[in-house]
């Protein structure tokens, strides 16, 4: 979708090329980037905030109903209604911290694929002025000289032993001679045999260069090219984006004839920095295997970090949400009155409340999610998330987790005691368990 370009896609991709050209590293630029869309959306997610302690009046107040209308249904709905009404349009804005950051995952995803598939020429199609634009490797021919009619157009890369040959059809047409060059051309085309266009695809995919043609982008759906208005015909190779390539020669052919190197303007640019921490983040552990542990082990380390940094940041949110917090206090609550209770010893368990239920679920996802997050950055199910991706997430997830425990000390203070109560408890049941065993022998 067009408005999904131009909301989120340009401006992540003008965002991460802007601290890319600052700091000179991808990786430090894709952390930055994280960091960014974080404090975008810290209003969104205060307001998530707001909502939850609503919540936790509303629960309250729908208990409080059912419990006072419990044998009078009509009227328990009829109040159930007009709480509802008070409080639920609130909430209904929600998910909208979620999608957000769905969505500008998802574009973090598209915009280092484009960046490997197309180099910086798919960053420069987009750039917000040409001061942004990075430095590429171009060939331009003027055509300032050419005349109206059916043209072929060859372009040769020669590049570390790899050769590349692309062919380009197309027209220059009025509007007098349109029917008829249009004609000749579509003529032109049929004489490309299946074999040969399965060659030159082939050739792309395996060569280690590639050529990326503005003009002639239709080519690729099989369909004429027609021109009217044309000042320059620009080739923009395109080496895999982390690897710094040399090119031996480059030469354009136009209707069989060799254009001179002085009628072309050529310029090269500089391979981005995909590598991280000894990784491609373009690439994934799956592309390397599992054989060789020192090359596969910064791509599985940035995929364990993505699922961890999601289970702390799971916990810490839980822990300052008021809702959650209330669910697991009413379910101490209701464990320790059980406990104390001799009458409930052979009594069938009550079932679970709406606060036992949304605690458990949550456990049960803190860790299930983040478990599927690992084995998609490490390339499985199809490599659906690059290493950038999960290097993206990992920077957001420990965003999530600082901002918490700095914007609410005291709960973190609180819950640092718990968990350390509870550690110690654990450890003096062990120790117990052991001299009980010693004792008995």
């Amino acid at each position: 979708m067009e408005i999904i370009r131009t909301i989120f896609y340009e401006p992540t991709f003008n965002l991460l090329i802007f601290f890319y050209d600052i700091v000179g590293n991808l990786g430090v630029a894709i952390l930055l980037l994280a960091v960014v869309s974080r404090l975008i959306t810290l209003p969104l997610t205060r307001r998530q905030m707001k909502n939850a302690e609503k919540n936790k009046v509303f629960q309250k107040e729908v208990e409080a109903i059912k419990k006072k209308y419990k044998k009078n249904q009509e009227k328990q709905a009829q109040e159930l209604a007009k709480v509802q009404a008070k409080y639920l349009p609130g909430q209904l804005g929600g998910c909208l911290n979620m999608i957000l950051a769905l969505i500008l995952l998802i574009q973090v995803r598209n915009v280092i694929i484009n960046l490997v598939d197309q180099g910086v020429h798919a960053f420069n199609t987009v750039a917000y002025s040409e001061s942004q634009k990075l430095p590429e490797d171009s060939i331009k021919y003027d055509t300032a000289e050419l005349e109206s009619g059916v043209y072929t157009i060859d372009y040769k890369v020669v590049s570390n032993g790899y050769e590349l040959n692309k062919t380009y059809h197309f027209a220059l047409v009025t509007d007098e001679n349109r029917d008829e060059l249009t004609k000749q051309l579509d003529e032109k085309r049929a004489e490309i045999s299946d074999e040969e266009k399965a060659k030159n695809l082939t050739e792309e995919r395996t060569s280690s260069i590639s050529l990326y043609v503005d003009e002639f982008s239709e080519f690729k759906k099989d369909t004429p090219i027609i021109l009217e208005n044309l000042d320059k015909i620009s080739a923009y190779i395109r080496p895999p984006s982390n690897t710094n390539i040399n090119y031996d020669r480059s030469e354009v052919a136009l209707n069989g004839r060799k254009i001179e190197v002085d009628s072309l303007e050529v310029s090269k640019g500089d391979p981005l920095n995909f590598s991280f921490l000894g990784a491609d983040l373009s690439k994934v552990a799956t592309d390397f295997g599992f054989n060789d542990i020192s090359t596969v082990f910064p791509y599985v380390l940035i995929a364990i970090s993505v699922g961890v940094t999601q289970i702390f940041a799971s916990k810490v949110q839980m822990g300052m949400n008021p809702m959650m917090a209330e669910a697991k206090k009413e379910k101490a609550e209701k464990k320790d009155s059980k406990a104390k209770s001799s009458k409930n010893k052979n009594k069938k368990e009550d079932d679970m409340d709406f606060g036992e239920i949304l605690a458990q679920s949550t456990k049960q996802m803190t860790y299930i999610f983040p478990l599927i997050t690992i084995v998609w950055s490490l390339g499985f199910f199809g490599a659906f998330f690059p290493t950038g991706v999960s290097l993206f997430w990992t920077g957001q997830n420990s965003f999530v987790i600082i901002q918490e425990l700095i914007t609410n000390k005291e709960k973190t203070k609180q819950s640092f005691l718990e968990y350390k109560i509870k550690i110690l408890d654990k450890i003096n049941k062990t120790k117990d368990k052991k001299s009980n065993g010693k004792e008995r022998k």
